[in-house]
């Protein structure tokens, strides 16, 4: 009996329908790209519409391609079946004739074609082409220095208070330019579709003070009621000095004595000092407000400046238009745009698109935004009958690029209660092994809730195919890792372990369905593909699979730019145009292009002095005969680079030093070689876009590695290289499914910053690029959106555990390793699945192949390479130097390691405010803030966590949140105390014997008060008042160590030992 899939009916509607728009919400796996299609397929053959009445819109140019192919395949079968009607293969025939024609693309590759259809009537140039996002940014780069530079020659006002607020003019890394002034232009230019939220109130201080001296006045009225000397009213005493001070005060040193407001404690005051109760509560309402007002103005200050900044920074966009009206071209965002108002504004326009596609279908309908949403719709019309959309709110993970799962959820919405409308559901799987669904479903239905405001759907089971092999299909890939390990040391730890199991894999070690054939066989590389939530962390990977001897293709991600060999041939490149670039020609030198190495660079230049391109050194001098040629191919070169267009330099350059055929031979050789290519390939984009001179593509080149653009490897083997493993992204691998996947970057923290929030309703965006130049009542508009970002995470791990067809592999580390928050929800699933599901695979069991590919002995070329005195007598020295460090009787244990013998549990915390990151903020400050500074908890620290936030790899939202923990941590009684003390350290490091062991450990703080020590040590954990009683026990040992060390290093006896928890605001003695 053949096999019928439970939603059978569903699916006979989805392809037969007709006169009936369709809202389709499918599953993982459940085919919904083949159902679409089946539809398009059965349009054509029952000639209820030609292949060019369909606009079929796929999230991808690549999701277009595939569907086409299997549209052909599909076609040409029809066309061959000699049992099909003659009408049938007609149609067919017909079809495949125009298929290359056919509109089946992304949304803007369906709005570049109605633009092109009706040039005039829609607004734009006739004969307008496409630019893209190289050249996009081309522009933007030129329009933003021209505007800076007048801006600068005028000296605005505005740009000078930005300045005078530390707010940068750009930034070198991503988290920095998008706090800086031109990663601001560069949001508001892609989200110029929104209007920007800002404050339509100016600032004015005076009412700032006139509510001050109405606080001080109610103050002084209340003193009355309360006795002399009570903490309370002595600090309302003090509100009222500070206002008599702000009276004659005016402009800006009036607003700057405002917002040095003192606070007021909310716990002064004792009831029996105050007449009543209520007095006490009135007064402590006027000391809340003391502490929050501040806070309201610098927030009211800094939306004043971001909508001075928003205005003036419209100058840089009109720029861009213009550039662009020059160059005939338009962007990504004018095709949406553009076709939108024209689609809205002429009837003859609608009408022309409405009789040309009768038919739109719409494939990742989840990912689209409310822009696309409109053109759609537009497009369709209110007809029944010529809308199809397929999708799943559960996989809708593209919120960075403004998608909105909303829509998806009001469609259905609206469709179930409309006439002519439908909605079906798709729940039946063909991909994945049954176990590999049960263990999704049994952990998503407790993941995904539903939730409207957090805009995540319900949970809706996907079934499994029945005839799938039974038993365990989900490992879970246990392995070792230290106590306390570091993030990179987790890392590499987790990186062995799955290259173990991929070369497991890669052995024949698992039994697999083929992609193609359905059969079973033994597994081999190409059916492994890898995923992480990001792939700035996968170096680990990369070199444990390397040692394995395992091919792999990194697909996504910014690793192009990181790579030595495009940093060689930066350097290269500016030793060419630039002789007087010493430290390019010796990084040139060195490269892979010439190989020189250190000893023939050295020796040549003590014999020959000064080293320049082109020069001409005698054959007979040490190292020349390296060096010499080098500098003949780098001046020849230089002398060619104004004939000679950059692309063509680079391919004499890579001809000319054979440096394709020498790299293809090493470790990663065709990666390496792939990439080099890729330069070139930049090279003639650039060129494209009027970057003509080789100055020009060095200066572009270089912003891109330090804007840390993204720009995948390009892969040296095409996917479904039975050799190669692939490594993606989550997001990068939507859509896509292999026999085996591999989960990775344990370490990983869920990304719920926004410094953009869309408000759709409004039409407005709201860009709060960084703390205190915000639109108004952001922090409301962010929190909501990070309740949207966490659902997304949630999200994000489904679409990870939903691609794999045979094998689900998650890495479970031990239960002490600090696991990131994105997968910590995932893993207790892992113990609570069921035996015949999950499997327990330990790392350490699996076989290793330690070889390395292509690996050379360097030891007959190092004692070929002879000696002479001076590299004798380093030898020499050296092996002293090591023979003295083998006789070291202690090797250093760190004080967490030693303390951990005998501390009790740890408590794990809910969070922290940020992970280790974070912490290190946070300790960072307090060890460099001023205690002397009365200040200090306020525009200071906010101002140095700002400084120090890039660093620590954090944005501004992470900035602002370190500050108040370090304010919370000042406001503590113990600072004061240290701030008086005769002596004071902050993160001292320490190595002091104690027992059998050389401990080594850094204190965050110490003191000396009264003839003792004071011992401080900062944490940053989220927990409650019980929980941290519990942790500062664990922590408990480790301060009484630090004590002994610290006793015996000062002579002084250690008098108290505090932890402090910045997120409680309070320390706990132990």
């Amino acid at each position: 009996m053949s096999f019928r899939p439970g939603d059978e009916e569903a699916r006979r509607a989805a392809r037969d329908a007709r006169g009936t728009s369709l809202v389709l919400e499918a599953g993982a796996g459940t085919g919904k790209t083949t159902l679409l299609v089946d539809r398009i397929e059965s349009l054509v053959r029952s000639g209820d519409a030609g292949l060019l009445d369909i606009a079929a819109v796929t999230f991808t140019e690549n999701a277009a391609a595939t569907m086409k192919l299997r549209l052909r395949e599909r076609l040409e079968r029809v066309r061959v079946d000699g049992g099909a009607p003659e009408g049938q293969r007609a149609r067919a025939a017909d079809a495949l004739e125009v298929l290359e024609r056919a509109q089946v693309s992304t949304i803007h590759a369906l709005c570049g074609a109605i633009l092109q259809e009706r040039p005039l009537e829609c607004g734009v140039a006739p004969g307008f082409r496409v630019a893209d996002e190289a050249e996009a940014e081309s522009l933007f780069a030129q329009a933003w220095e021209e505007w800076l530079a007048e801006r600068l020659d005028a000296s605005d006002p505005v740009l000078a208070e930005a300045l005078s607020r530390e707010i940068p003019l750009e930034g070198w890394m991503e988290e920095q330019e998008r706090a800086s002034l031109r990663g601001l232009a560069r949001t508001l230019l892609w989200e110029r579709d929104l209007r920007p939220l800002v404050s339509a109130t100016p600032v004015d201080p005076g009412a700032w003070r006139a509510e001050l001296l109405a606080k001080a006045a109610e103050a002084r009225a209340l003193r009355d009621a309360a006795v002399a000397g009570d903490t309370l009213a002595e600090a309302l005493k003090g509100l009222e000095a500070f206002a008599e001070s702000c009276r004659s005060l005016e402009g800006e040193a009036l607003v700057q004595r405002l917002l040095r407001l003192p606070k007021i404690r909310g716990d002064l005051g004792r009831r029996g000092n105050w007449r009543t109760a209520e007095v006490l509560s009135r007064a402590r309402d006027l000391a809340r407000w003391a502490a929050e007002a501040p806070e309201r103005w610098r927030t009211e200050r800094g939306s004043q400046l971001h909508a001075q900044l928003v205005e003036a920074l419209q100058g840089v966009l009109d720029r861009y238009e213009q550039k662009k009206a020059a160059e005939g071209a338009l962007d990504f965002v004018d095709l949406l745009v553009k076709a939108r108002d024209a689609l809205r504004g002429s009837e003859s326009v609608r009408r022309h698109v409405r009789e040309r596609f009768r038919h739109l279908i719409i494939d990742e309908f989840q990912d689209t935004d409310p822009l696309q949403v409109q053109i759609a719709q537009l497009i369709a019309g209110d007809d029944p009958g010529r809308l199809v959309v397929v999708g799943d709110a559960k996989q809708s993970i593209y919120r960075f690029r403004r998608a909105d799962v909303a829509l998806f959820r009001r469609l259905t919405e609206a469709a179930q209660g409309r006439p002519g409308h439908a909605v079906l559901h798709l729940t039946q799987n063909f991909r994945s092994r049954p176990a590999i669904l049960r263990f999704v479903n049994r952990a998503f239905s407790e993941l995904i809730e539903g939730s409207v405001e957090a805009d995540q759907p319900a949970y809706e089971a996907i079934l499994p195919m029945p005839g799938l092999a039974e038993g365990p299909a989900v490992v879970a890939l246990s392995f070792p890792v230290e106590e306390y390990a570091e993030r990179a040391e987790l890392l590499h730890a987790e990186a062995a372990a799955e290259a173990a199991l991929v070369a497991h894999a890669a052995g024949g070690g698992y039994e697999v369905r083929d992609p193609l054939t359905g059969q079973t066989r033994r597994s081999r590389a190409g059916d492994v593909m890898v995923l992480a939530p990001r792939l700035t962390q996968i170096r680990h990977l990369e070199d444990a699979l390397d040692a394995s001897g395992i091919a792999f293709a990194v697909d996504g991600g910014k690793s192009f730019f990181s790579r030595q060999e495009t940093h060689e041939t930066l350097a290269t490149l500016r030793a060419i145009e630039d002789p007087q670039d010493r430290a390019s020609l010796v990084a040139a030198l060195r490269s892979g292009f010439f190989g020189v190495s250190d000893r023939d660079l050295v020796q040549c230049w003590l014999a020959a002095g000064r080293l320049w391109i082109g020069r001409d050194l005698e054959p007979g001098l040490p190292g020349a005969g390296v060096v010499g040629p080098a500098l003949t191919l780098l001046g020849r070169l230089h002398g060619e680079r104004l004939r000679v267009s950059a692309p063509a330099l680079l391919e004499r350059l890579y001809d000319e030093t054979r440096v394709l055929a020498s790299l293809a031979r090493t470790r990663r050789g065709t990666a390496r070689v792939a990439n080099l290519e890729k330069v070139v390939a930049l090279a003639r984009q650039a060129s494209n876009v009027g970057v003509l001179t080789l100055r020009g593509f060095i200066r572009l080149l270089s912003d891109r590695i330090e804007d840390g653009t993204e720009e995948p490897d390009l892969p040296a083997t095409r996917p479904g290289d039975p050799t190669t493993v692939r490594i993606l992204s989550i997001h990068r691998a939507k859509g896509l499914e292999a026999p085996i996947v591999v989960l990775h970057d344990v370490a990983a923290s869920l990304q719920v910053d926004s410094s953009v929030v869309a408000l759709w309703d409004e039409g407005r965006v709201a860009v709060g690029f960084r703390a205190g130049c915000r639109p108004p009542d952001w922090k409301a508009l962010s929190d909501h959106d990070k309740a949207k970002a966490r659902a997304e995470g949630r999200r994000l791990l489904y679409v990870a555990c939903t691609r794999a067809r045979d094998l689900l592999v998650v890495p479970q580390p031990p239960a002490h390793a600090q696991v990131g928050d994105f997968w910590r929800e995932l893993l207790p699933h892992l113990g609570s699945s069921p035996a015949e599901d999950v499997a327990v695979v330990d790392a350490t069991t699996l076989a290793v192949d330690a070889r390395s590919r292509d690996e050379v002995d360097l030891h007959a070329l190092a004692a070929a390479e002879g000696g002479d005195a001076v590299a004798e007598r380093w030898e020499d020295k050296r092996n002293a130097l090591i023979e003295t460090a083998k006789e070291r009787q202690f090797q250093p244990i760190s004080a967490s390691h030693v303390a951990a013998r005998i501390a009790p549990p740890a408590v794990v915390a809910v969070g922290s405010e940020g992970g280790r990151d974070f912490g290190s903020l946070v300790h960072g400050i307090l060890e460099w803030i001023p205690l002397d500074d009365a200040d200090a908890s306020s525009d200071r620290v906010l101002s140095m966590s700002q400084a120090l936030a890039p660093s620590f790899g954090l944005d501004t939202e992470g900035a602002a949140r370190a500050a108040e923990a370090v304010a919370r941590a000042l406001a503590l009684p113990v600072m004061p105390r240290a701030r008086h003390a005769s002596r004071i350290w902050r993160e001292l490091r320490l190595w002091f014997p104690d027992g059998t062991d050389l401990v080594e450990g850094k204190v965050d703080l110490v003191f000396e008060e009264d003839g003792g020590l004071v011992v401080v040590d900062y944490k940053t954990d989220h927990l409650s008042a019980d929980q941290a009683r519990a942790q500062a026990a664990h922590h408990a040992p480790q301060l009484q160590l630090y004590g002994r060390g610290l006793a015996r290093a000062t002579g002084l006896p250690v008098r108290e030992r505090l932890v402090l928890f910045t997120a409680l605001g309070d320390t706990m003695p132990v």
